[in-house]
């Protein structure tokens, strides 16, 4: 395995090639150096694909991203990249070239002031080499259609049937507890009247389901993307403090280990994808399956026939034996099987038996880890009640005024397809090129709230039967102007 450096180097400059090499020291993170002394760790297990958050994120509970392969900005970057190599330069293009690129683009679609700082279509040729000019006049409409075909798949959401809907249907409960926005809300499914009851603020709900023994029978809980002075983030995404996650983790943890329901109790904790950062053992690609034979977007066309790089992976149990290390599902249920995000649905319809089938190829083909808590004959008693306080490693607040990521792009756009705001032109211009992380978690929040309270009022008051989903009235003004997408990307 190699070319981390090499990508760290063509993403950000020379920034993170030392970063990408490195790792923390076991005290940094000693609740999970806690976690994996008394349970189990998994050293073969893999994300589902080799890209970034969202498509990732998607296999967990659904055993496909359905044709995705990125987040919608760097689908975007990787336009440029291959329509620099359309252009016939053998070298990758500097980031200097790139950002020069990607603002005459951004001009010629009209995303930048008419001005002399800022010169748009009508100067932007003297400004900047021809071929630059010519590319980016070659890339208009093919990122007018990216970005069009997201907004109307973030408006639908995604079409895939959920591990959630099989527990529903199999008449056993589960649960969202969320911090920011449910990032599950991207399945269209799981915006239906019938959920609404399964979603709780965090903070407000997890301790007091926990400690009166009402967990539902599946629960996912959902990390704070947004890196906020009042609430830092807690999902380890860099520049995010790693001491958060692992208070995150720990306050999780003695949770449920105080709850009447700990000896009922299997805990996953795993990461989306690697983040950049270098491993030694090969993605694997033998007998990997396409989940439902849908192929990604072009250039690429990628068919999912590969994971990719290793994710940290810990299982939580009194039924686990301390120390246990996991190496592969040994076989099981085909010779190439691996442990991967499509395990999690796969060993759920295990655990409770639901007698729908897997929900796609890639489900079926998944190790499972239900054997872990099936070595003893009763649950340990001798399971910590507390673990470690982790060391503060970063020294400074959150900073609210840095741009969103890519992921927390998305997850704006989701609020704003939830809050009846996702046609609303200003506010999308504003999300991509100038919304802060202050800015974000505002809008966010209240987005998030309008849509669950318009959702149970109607539930209340009987105006829409279950499957219905609420289509909330924009909370701005501006209207989109017409573009293909906006002719039917209602939810």
């Amino acid at each position: 395995m190699n070319g981390f450096v090499q990508q760290a180097r063509s993403i950000g400059g020379g920034n993170m090639t030392d970063a990408v090499m490195n790792g923390f020291a076991p005290d940094s993170v000693a609740v999970y150096r806690e976690l994996v002394a008394q349970f189990a760790v998994c050293d073969r297990w893999f994300a589902s694909v080799p890209s970034s958050t969202q498509p990732n994120r998607l296999f967990v509970h659904s055993g496909t991203s359905g044709g995705a392969t990125s987040n919608n900005p760097e689908a975007r970057a990787a336009l440029i990249r291959v329509l620099f190599l359309f252009l016939g330069w053998a070298a990758k293009p500097s980031t200097r070239w790139e950002k020069s690129f990607s603002l005459t683009l951004q001009c010629l679609i009209g995303r930048c002031a008419r001005s002399i700082m800022h010169p748009c279509e009508t100067d932007a040729t003297w400004q900047y080499p021809r071929d630059i000019y010519a590319v980016a006049r070659l890339a208009e409409p093919w990122d007018q259609k990216v970005d069009w075909a997201h907004r109307r798949l973030l408006a639908k959401g995604y079409p895939q049937r959920t591990i959630f809907d099989n527990v529903h249907d199999a008449g056993l409960s589960f649960g969202i507890y969320f911090q920011d926005v449910p990032a599950v809300l991207f399945y269209r499914n799981l915006r239906k009247l019938k959920y609404i009851l399964n979603f709780h603020p965090f903070h407000n709900a997890f301790r007091d389901h926990a400690s009166r023994g009402s967990l539902p029978n599946y629960a996912v809980i959902e990390q704070h993307y947004m890196d906020s002075k009042d609430h830092p983030a807690n999902d380890d995404h860099p520049s995010h403090d790693v001491y958060q996650g692992q208070m995150f983790v720990k306050e999780i943890y003695e949770t449920l280990r105080a709850s009447p329901q700990w000896n009922e109790t299997l805990m996953v904790l795993t990461y989306d994808e690697h983040g950049g950062f270098f491993d030694h053992v090969p993605t694997p690609v033998d007998g990997v399956p396409s989940p439902d034979d849908i192929v990604g977007p072009p250039p690429y066309n990628f068919t999912f026939n590969r994971l990719g790089v290793r994710v940290p992976a810990i299982l939580i149990s009194p039924w686990i034996e301390k120390g246990t290390v996991m190496h592969g599902p040994n076989g099981s249920p085909t010779p190439t099987s691996q442990f991967e995000h499509s395990s999690i649905p796969a060993t759920v319809k295990k655990l409770f038996n639901l007698p729908q089938d897997f929900l796609t190829k890639r489900d079926a083909w998944a190790g499972t880890f239900e054997g872990v808590v099936q070595t003893r004959t009763e649950p340990r008693t001798d399971c910590p009640e507390q673990l470690p306080t982790p060391t503060r490693i970063r020294q400074t607040e959150a900073n609210e005024e840095a741009k969103l990521s890519s992921f927390q792009q998305e997850i704006v756009q989701l609020a704003a397809v939830l809050n009846g705001d996702h046609q609303l032109s200003s506010l999308q211009e504003r999300i991509r090129e100038r919304m802060n992380v202050r800015e974000g978690t505002s809008y966010m929040r209240s987005a998030v709230r309008r849509f669950f309270e318009a959702g149970m009022s109607a539930k209340r008051m009987g105006l829409a039967d279950d499957e219905q989903i609420v289509k909330m009235r924009p909370s701005l003004t501006t209207r989109m102007t017409s573009s293909p997408a906006d002719q039917d990307d209602s939810p």
